[in-house]
């Protein structure tokens, strides 16, 4: 949890998250043996988003997806439905967070893929969301010590 502001952008603090399994969480297709996007709500993700706002950070959504109606709706919609305290998002269009990051000033970014948060901009800090394959990792590393 970040307690102040890193630095700020005329006056205020500002933080990106993205979206898919960092504001949801991801669920095990058996039969397809892979991830599966949900919008199964990451509650410490949006608690987070809530305390940030709280202290007076803007806070906003970066997502690689495509900016369609439909994902439009769906973002829009968990979002209302969660009452995640959003200021804007942005679509990437499948183009890496990194190149967007610099010119919407933020300072924070929240994700959970490692790539992402390698290559921030140098003034950007980046906050690892463990996805669940991650999580299974630690507790398996963690039964072996």
């Amino acid at each position: 949890m970040i307690d102040r502001p890193l630095a700020v952008k005329n006056g205020t603090a500002f933080a990106t998250f993205d979206f898919d399994d960092t504001f949801t969480v991801p669920k095990w297709d058996g039969l397809l043996l892979t991830w599966r996007r949900t919008l199964d709500p990451n509650w410490s993700t949006i608690n987070e988003a809530c305390r940030l706002r709280c202290r007076g950070w803007d806070v906003s959504i970066l997502t690689e997806r495509k900016k369609s109606n439909c994902n439009v709706m769906e973002i829009y919609h968990f979002l209302k439905k969660h009452s995640v305290p959003i200021k804007r998002i942005d679509y990437t269009d499948g183009m890496d967070k990194h190149l967007f990051l610099k010119e919407i000033r933020s300072i924070l970014h929240y994700d959970d893929d490692l790539y992402e948060l390698m290559n921030l901009p140098e003034e950007v800090t980046g906050v690892q969301i463990l996805h669940p394959e991650d999580r299974q990792q630690m507790d398996i590393c963690e039964g072996m010590t």
